[in-house]
């Protein structure tokens, strides 16, 4: 009778692997598929991208469209090299500067606990409570009577809320045991965080870095609402040119443009997956 149960139990797992699998596989399928097509538009000659069957592929491999996507991709006077360079500080800047506030922010709430910190914390899960389309209007005019939009002070908006979750979370499971040896030391608090907190964070906070960099490359959305006219991203300008190309007829440059820029998200994420996928905390005393 057992072993009957057991042979059932792992039947009822194969299934349900092989459900999971095929799942997973469609979905990888669909996006490479995109992926593919993109890149097979990219090579074709101009106006032969949506002619005749749109799925065929390139008779002849024009590579020149990607030559040509760096010197005709132009929004408001940028390039697509300055498009480039813009949305590497917009990404990294934007991340690095949430990240900082948020350690620093969420390891004081979660050491020193008190009614003021409580109120703080749950001041952030509250405004989260908001949907990002009805608080819209008043941000976007925060931002003009501020004065950071359309300047690289705009950087000061990109606070995230599930950075600070998440290393809210971190902080919180964390032994203070090696905070109070340091404090038996002679350590003060900025010691403590600097030198062993934030260290034994850096796990988690490579993991966020890296996820929140990838999302602020592709964000087109805010680049569009408070960059694009002095310091267009390469998100925003790609979209931007795509509504242009309704009039002129250059997909092949426009795919090509897409296909640049899938390349350092691409290039980031290959040479950290190994810390994404297993972000491993090391923590703990024993004795």
């Amino acid at each position: 009778m057992g072993g009957k149960l057991l042979k059932r139990k792992s039947a009822s797992e194969v299934i349900v692997r092989v459900i999971a699998f095929t799942i997973m596989l469609v979905h990888c399928l669909g996006i490479l598929y995109v992926f593919l097509y993109g890149f097979n538009a990219s090579l074709k000659a101009n106006g032969r991208v949506f002619v005749a069957d749109p799925n065929s592929f390139a008779k002849e491999l024009n590579f020149a469209n990607y030559v040509r996507a760096f010197k005709e991709m132009r929004v408001n006077d940028n390039s697509y090299f300055q498009m480039v360079f813009n949305s590497v500080w917009y990404s990294v800047g934007g991340t690095l500067f949430s990240l900082a506030v948020a350690a620093c922010s969420t390891y004081v709430v979660a050491r020193f606990k008190n009614k003021f910190t409580r109120l703080i914390f749950n001041i952030c899960i509250f405004v989260m409570i908001f949907p990002v389309v009805g608080a819209g209007p008043a941000t976007y005019r925060l931002y003009v009577k501020l004065g950071i939009t359309q300047t690289p002070f705009i950087l000061l908006s990109g606070l995230n809320n599930l950075c600070h979750l998440m290393m809210y979370a971190f902080f919180s499971s964390l032994s203070w045991t090696y905070a109070e040896a340091a404090y038996i030391d002679g350590a003060n608090d900025f010691q403590v965080f600097f030198k062993i907190m934030l260290p034994m964070a850096l796990p988690s906070i490579s993991v966020l870095f890296v996820s929140g960099v990838i999302g602020a490359w592709n964000d087109y959305t805010t680049p569009m609402l408070y960059l694009n006219k002095s310091f267009p991203t390469l998100a925003s300008g790609i979209y931007v040119y795509e509504r242009k190309i309704q009039y002129i007829a250059n997909q092949p440059v426009y795919f090509a443009g897409v296909c640049l820029a899938m390349v350092p998200p691409l290039v980031l994420f290959a040479f950290m997956q190994n810390t994404i996928m297993t972000k491993v905390y090391f923590g703990g005393l024993k004795g």
